[in-house]
């Protein structure tokens, strides 16, 4: 008899309204932490529970109050609403800015101090404050909107979430209660007083335990899925066998560097086949204490027919204040068998001591990585999915100033952090130290394409961590790539006055929730989401009757956390016959009636551009006949004219900047 216990979360943490805890990174909170996870799991386990709204209204009441009494609100008066400012003008109160990190007093604050598991609203994110009162972890991310701490509208279907006891389910746009749990519920699971296994059982995804897991001698516990993470009070195996499967062969090529860097992954496919099971797949463990008294086998797959490249091999985490093997104890992430080798995988001690004094010699096959538990878990309301190795990815656009990143607190006398960006382990020498649970970040500090956030601990006596949690993600800095069939040429004057546009997104339409457009006579015209808006999953539109002259199509991407990027894509239709042209030409002087060189010249926001030569002048020709406006910058200072440029002729303009 087998029996099968199915906790699976991965295919409900999907961008958008997700499920709780879907900063997927490397380890979690540990039942024997100062941030007791699910130990906490009948006090603070609701992520973004409704029976808890009357908390979060406690934190928020003195701001929301305001809400219903708008009228009686002092004129130029400022006060927060979760982490909007919102000022008094003409007796009602109007938001005014947004806060990154938190809101105090009518201002933005960099530091957050707050009632343990009270939640609050982050713009559409749902948060929640950390067992130690400073920072605020991000939950979910609404579909609709957030309203004192809570996800008000529609969710996407599947997606898993935690209502006071009650485990509810997206379901036809709408949460559910489909389970209510007698332990509690935390981050999307029913949360269990024990797990002790006497017979051979199927495991997946998360499980939280309250108390003590147990499996039991000569029982074979299996995860084929690829994926287990136990978090629980204690983890105990006797002479047993726990198997996990090699993942489908999906994954990136890129895992092996995230493996470098100290992140569990599962290993990848050479071939990139997704017909073959061969990377090897990921078990990690957190509790107070951990004792392996049998065999734990995430080997990559061998090769199989023509694959003649076996799969490399998973990660086995252990994180614990004490790890104990015993003499029959065997943790193999070893590389499957092929005519050619994959990688190794890895097996991960981390405890709150630097070093495990206990000899591990023989007992593990793998890349042995040992040292001080770093934050087990990385979050940012802004970017919230982490990238883990599968294959996976969701992009997010760079429209923001900056990204905010709060962690758990590791461990009990942990003396701070240092954080960094890119692919190096943070040191003191290249790092920034953080005293709290909480750092910020410009967005300019990262690039298009795949990012790192890296946060390590330091112990008691402010020694470092050598092995840092990463938070991933991919970042979009530009608009889609765009075609017109009926005008390809953005050069040619064409008498068909209607444009066809063709676009496709970047890294994807799934990334998207769709796109804004706006057609104007200018080239500097950004979108804004009062312009149309079309879904995702339309990647042309037609524009219609379009009068003479030129115009231009903007379009930008919305991603699923409602960011458009900061540049945007463009096409420019030339209608009506050609038409006769002229020049815009002129100076630029200074204040004291010196040239200006090197200034840049624009006409209708970029239509035309030059740049002023060592005398001040600039001199655009083919100009079309009629109205424009040409700008000139230089040193952060614009200046602009409207000019009428007229056949055979320039406009001779002059700028004092």
């Amino acid at each position: 008899m087998k029996k099968v216990l199915s906790i699976l979360l991965f295919a409900s943490l999907a961008a958008g309204c997700a499920a709780e805890g879907n900063s997927n990174n490397d380890g979690v909170r540990g039942g024997w932490s100062e941030n007791n996870g699910p130990n906490n799991a009948n006090n603070g386990n609701n992520a973004n529970n409704a029976n808890n709204a009357n908390n979060a209204n406690n934190a928020n009441n003195a701001n929301n109050s305001n809400n219903a009494n708008n009228m009686a609100c002092v004129e130029g008066a400022r006060s927060c609403n979760g982490t909007t400012i919102q000022s008094c003008t003409g007796g009602t109160l109007t938001d005014e800015a947004s806060c990154p990190i938190a809101c105090d007093a009518g201002a933005c604050v960099d530091e957050v101090t707050c009632t343990a598991n009270s939640y609050r609203c982050n713009g559409a994110a749902v948060e929640v404050c950390s067992p130690t009162g400073s920072a605020f972890h991000h939950v979910m991310h609404c579909q609709d909107s957030c309203d004192q701490g809570l996800c008000v509208g529609t969710c996407l279907d599947d997606t898993l979430r935690c209502n006071g006891n009650d485990l509810q389910m997206c379901t036809g746009g709408s949460f559910a209660t489909t389970e209510t749990c007698s332990n509690g519920c935390f981050r999307g699971s029913c949360v269990l007083d024990r797990l002790d296994i006497a017979i051979d059982t199927e495991l997946a995804g998360d499980i939280y335990v309250n108390g003590p897991v147990i499996i039991r001698s000569g029982v074979t516990v299996s995860v084929p899925s690829g994926y287990l993470n136990i978090q629980a009070d204690s983890f105990t195996m006797e002479q047993s066998d726990l198997v996990v499967s090699p993942l489908m062969g999906n994954g990136n090529a890129w895992a092996r560097d995230f493996r470098n860097n100290g992140v569990a992954l599962p290993g990848f496919d050479r071939y990139r086949d997704e017909t073959n099971p061969l990377g090897g797949g990921i078990l990690r463990v957190d509790a107070k204490t951990i004792d392996i008294g049998g065999t734990i086998n995430a080997r990559g797959g061998n090769n199989t027919g023509y694959q003649r490249y076996a799969g490399d091999g998973g990660t086995i985490m252990l994180m614990a204040e004490t790890i104990s093997l015993g003499d029959n104890a065997y943790l193999d992430a070893n590389r499957g068998d092929g005519y050619y080798d994959g990688s190794m995988g890895h097996v991960k001690l981390l405890s709150v001591a630097e070093v495990l004094d206990e000899d591990v010699t023989g007992k593990y096959q793998g890349t042995l990585v040992r040292g001080l538990v770093p934050p087990q878990r990385v979050y940012s309301s802004t970017f919230p999915t982490s990238e883990i190795g599968r294959g996976e990815r969701t992009v997010y656009n760079d429209g923001v100033d900056a990204i905010t990143f709060t962690w758990d607190r590791p461990f009990d006398g942990t003396q701070g952090y240092y954080f960094s960006v890119g692919s190096s382990t943070p040191t003191p020498q290249n790092a920034t130290y953080a005293n709290r649970e909480i750092a910020q970040v410009e967005i300019d500090d990262f690039s298009e394409g795949l990012n790192r956030f890296n946060v390590i601990s330091l112990d008691s006596m402010s020694a470092p961590s050598t092995i840092p949690n990463t938070h991933l993600f991919w970042l979009n800095t530009h608009g889609p790539s765009l075609t017109s069939e009926s005008h390809p040429n953005n050069g040619v004057w064409s008498d068909n006055r209607d444009g066809f546009v063709r676009w496709t997104a970047p890294y994807g339409q799934e990334h998207y929730k769709g796109y804004y457009y706006v057609v104007s006579n200018r080239y500097d015209t950004k979108p804004t989401k009062a312009d149309t808006f079309l879904p995702a999953a339309q990647l042309q539109v037609i524009l219609s009757n379009l009068d003479d002259g030129m115009w231009v199509f903007h379009l930008i991407t919305e991603d699923t956390m409602g960011v458009m990027t900061r540049d945007w894509s463009r096409h420019v239709f030339r209608i009506g016959p050609e038409p006769e042209y002229g020049a815009v030409n002129g100076q630029v002087l200074d204040a004291q009636g010196a040239p200006v060189s090197g200034a840049e010249v624009r006409v209708n926001g970029g239509l035309f551009t030059t740049t002023t030569d060592g005398d001040g002048n600039f001199n655009i020709q083919n100009v079309p006949v009629g109205p424009w406006e040409a700008t000139v910058e230089h040193e952060e200072v614009e200046k602009s004219q409207m000019t009428t440029v007229n056949a055979g002729a320039g406009t001779n303009l002059a700028f004092t900047m």
